[in-house]
């Protein structure tokens, strides 16, 4: 007898096959959930805090300083060099003060140097369209006064890198550059494009630009103030001394596209132009903090003014216009303010920053408090339609509507 496999009916051989096959898919789903399982333990492992990461309470920083060491545990990402500021910038927008602002230690020295009338770059001001940097102004004696930078001049983009999807403050922040760094601006000129080397360097802050315009058989002493820092006051006074020693019939403040600044600018500001009386009134949170500013009885002239606004002017620029008017010193012409009239305190931090939030809220003498609302003309004129979205300084003055009325609010007959 020959002893070899034995034959199996069909049905046999089907049941057989059937029974092996269960078999083996629960020992293999065993296998992979054993498998998967310490894959799950060791992963979690991995991302679990560690008993050296505490967390004791549920404030804000605990959970942030929480939120930081799991990161330095476990994240593979690398993070942005400025996150902190970004997050403590976060922090602050989500309080709903819009003005709230962290400055790191090198923006507050920047800043504060700035507000002395000393910065580095190249020396303009400039007006953003969300593609293009358009040069309003230019500071005489700056890197870009000395390149030959004109205003009206487009910079299209910094060392061969244009604007396209930048902010503002990146598309700026590319223009500026660092001490003794040199950038080749791409400059548009009319109907010509050229290449511009220029190496940034210190210039001096101007805030107040004169001009004395000749109009219907008049002079108008044209005063444009862009900010409101520590020189303006000083070179405010010497405007308003050319425009009478030119013996000009009367006075235009351009206060459009200006943002605002320091308090004790305005006040000083406000003091020289206007006679004996309260310029402005400060509401704090405590009550025993309420403040009332006023200018002593000596003032620059009798000169008719006119004040230029639109919804560019903001901050100090919209106190020093609705402190006027409430003197009856001035006709405002333009459109309504930006309205803003609260005031910001800075505070030092630990790391050598600084933050500023929304301690109190100001008005002029007589007029109520116009945060969130603006300051209405006197005067509504609008700009031309193709010119709304530019700095008033880029306006050709055939266009510029508002200027042309201020001219002959004061030159009428």
């Amino acid at each position: 007898m020959e002893f070899g496999k034995p034959k199996l009916d069909k049905r046999t051989a089907v049941i057989l096959a059937l029974t092996f096959f269960i078999s083996l898919s629960v020992i293999l789903g065993i296998a992979c959930g054993m498998l998967f399982g310490e894959l799950r333990r060791v992963q979690n492992a991995r991302i679990q805090p560690s008993a050296s990461v505490p967390i004791e309470d549920k404030s804000i920083a605990d959970v942030i300083n929480y939120i930081e060491k799991l990161m330095e545990l476990s994240s593979v990402k690398e993070r942005d060099e400025d996150y902190k500021a970004n997050v403590i910038n976060a922090y602050l927008a989500g309080t709903g003060d819009p003005y709230a602002y962290y400055y790191t230690a090198e923006e507050w020295a920047k800043s504060s140097a700035e507000d002395e009338g000393s910065s580095y770059g190249i020396g303009v001001i400039v007006n953003w369209t969300g593609e293009n940097i358009y040069i309003a102004r230019v500071m005489s004696d700056s890197p870009a006064a000395r390149a030959g930078l004109q205003i009206g001049d487009r910079i299209n983009g910094v060392n061969g890198t244009s604007f396209e999807g930048l902010t503002y403050q990146e598309a700026v922040a590319l223009c500026r550059g660092e001490k003794g760094e040199e950038k080749v601006y791409e400059v548009k000129r009319g109907d010509e494009t050229m290449t511009v080397k220029i190496v940034c360097g210190d210039y001096v802050v101007e805030s107040v630009f004169t001009e004395i315009k000749e109009y219907n058989g008049s002079k108008i002493g044209v005063i444009e103030i862009t900010q409101f820092i520590y020189p303006t006051p000083n070179e405010l006074k010497k405007a308003v001394e050319l425009c009478v020693s030119e013996n000009c019939d009367g006075i235009i403040f351009d206060m459009r596209e200006n943002p605002g600044g320091l308090l004790t600018s305005v006040l000083d500001s406000l003091d020289y132009l206007l006679p004996e009386g309260v310029t402005i009134r400060i509401t704090a949170k405590d009550s025993a903090n309420n403040e009332t500013y006023s200018s002593d009885a000596a003032y620059a002239t009798d000169l008719p003014y006119v004040i230029l606004a639109n919804q560019g002017t903001a901050s100090a620029g919209e106190l020093f216009t609705a402190c006027m008017r409430d003197f009856d010193r001035a006709t405002i012409i333009g459109v309504t303010t930006f309205g803003k009239g609260c005031g910001q305190t800075p505070y030092p931090l630990i790391d050598g920053g600084h933050v500023k939030f929304t301690t109190f809220y100001y008005a002029p003498p007589i007029s109520d408090n116009y945060d969130g609302v603006g300051i209405i003309p006197d005067i509504e004129v609008q700009m031309p339609e193709e010119y709304k979205e530019y700095s008033s300084s880029l306006v050709p003055e055939d266009r510029d509507t508002q200027m042309i009325a201020a001219l002959d609010f004061l030159t009428k007959k």
